[in-house]
């Protein structure tokens, strides 16, 4: 790529031909143009800002459009390219504003000069689903945007990514933290691990009055703790199985009741068993079961076939309404009561409070519905039965299924 903001001389001379300007007198204004920016800015970034001024097309080609030092981005440019290392990945969010609704995702990119975020709209938000730290990219055509005292980029319609195996860049070396290295307050977090236990999301209310949402997972790289997913970030757990390897960036270290645990907020991101995780120790499943043989207290899994639904109820949690629901579960070998809250709830029905109180619910459209249930039996003193607590509902696997009939 032609990098026109180096070739200083060309750029003046694209600039002397498209106008009446003299030599002395771009000389002059590329001067003042450099003072204004204290200095900062190049020969060539001052000449192209004033060619902006001049509102002078420089014709350039998209394999032309020159690639701006990063400290030298001003919103004078209008669109520019740069080039640099991927130092941080932010996952995508949704935003909803009054009339319009979308997606965004954004990433921080560093050149020799300085760091800048990029931000990524609705379906271009795909294109960073598999960006790695440490990538080295151009990004052209770029629009900048003054967001407080930084100028940031927004990828458009017209703008374009290229990958660069054998950039100039300098080679960024991503920091992986193991479990057993997390202090208190550490930020921005890498590590690898591997999921040996998940727990549904729960709703819950802030002091201001609005409403959050956490899930937690356990996890493990030989030394276990518990990953925190907040808000948004609590919907990987309707999307993780036991046994998955993960990779957690962007991540937040506290402590909690004397051990040091992962949180991961809207800065963090996690990446499913991706292609360059390290070894790491089998996860302890939940061991498969038959009704027969649950013993109290203990975590299960079992398969069994919903025979006796009854009607689900609300019950209030944090403040808000909550789904509760109470079945039977045959396997075969014997029936237990089934208890579903929140969203292990919301699942298995397919309908969230809001929805039953307006709509309520016929049971019997999930009866003879065949599902595997993660939970823990507990004793009932009041009726004095067993009960299966559940807090994982996964379809059927019938590859899974046949391998456990072989030993596999």
């Amino acid at each position: 790529m032609l990098d026109v903001l180096e070739n200083e001389e060309e750029l003046v001379n694209k600039i002397l031909e498209k106008s009446e300007i003299s030599r002395e007198k771009l000389e002059e204004k590329i001067e003042k143009k450099k003072e204004e920016y204290g200095g900062l800015l190049t020969t060539g970034g001052a000449a192209y800002s004033i060619a902006k001024d001049m509102g002078i097309d420089l014709e350039l080609k998209e394999d032309e459009m020159p690639l701006t030092p990063i400290k030298e981005i001003d919103t004078d440019l209008g669109r520019t390219s740069v080039k640099g290392v991927v130092t941080h990945v932010f996952p995508i969010r949704e935003w909803e504003s009054k009339s319009r609704k979308g997606t965004v995702a954004s990433i921080n990119l560093k050149d020799t000069t300085g760091e800048t975020r990029i931000s990524f709209w609705n379906d271009d938000c795909e294109k960073l689903e598999d960006m790695q730290i440490g990538a080295h990219l151009e990004i052209l055509n770029a629009s900048t945007k003054k967001r407080g005292e930084f100028i940031e980029l927004s990828f458009g319609k017209t703008s374009q990514i290229i990958f660069k195996q054998n950039s100039d860049l300098p080679e960024y070396k991503e920091q992986i933290v193991k479990i057993n290295e997390l202090k208190e307050g550490m930020k921005d977090v890498n590590c690898y691990a591997r999921i040996t236990r998940i727990f549904p999301a729960k709703t819950f209310q802030r002091s201001d009055g609005s409403e959050g949402s956490i899930a937690s997972i356990v996890i493990n790289d030989g030394i276990e703790t518990r990953l925190a997913l907040w808000d948004q970030q609590s919907k990987w757990a309707d999307k993780l199985s036991t046994g998955d390897i993960i990779k957690i960036e962007g991540a937040y270290a506290k402590e909690n009741n004397g051990k040091i645990e992962l949180n991961m907020g809207w800065k963090g991101r996690m990446l499913k068993n991706p292609k360059d995780a390290p070894i790491l120790p089998e996860a302890e499943k939940s061991e498969r079961k038959n009704i027969d043989e649950l013993e109290t207290n203990n975590n299960y899994e079992i398969r069994a076939v919903i025979v006796k639904a009854y009607p689900p109820n609300l019950f209030s949690s944090n403040g808000k309404d909550a789904l509760v629901f109470n079945s039977e579960l045959d396997d075969g070998t014997g029936v237990i009561r089934g208890v579903f809250f929140r969203n292990a709830a919301e699942k298995i029905l397919g309908v969230n409070a809001e929805q039953l109180k307006s709509d309520g619910y016929d049971t019997n459209k999930i009866l003879g519905i065949e599902k595997v249930f993660e939970g823990q039996t507990k004793h009932n003193q009041r009726f004095d039965r067993n009960e299966f607590i559940i807090n994982r509902v996964k379809d059927v696997d019938l590859k899974q299924e046949i391998e456990m009939l072989k030993g596999v």
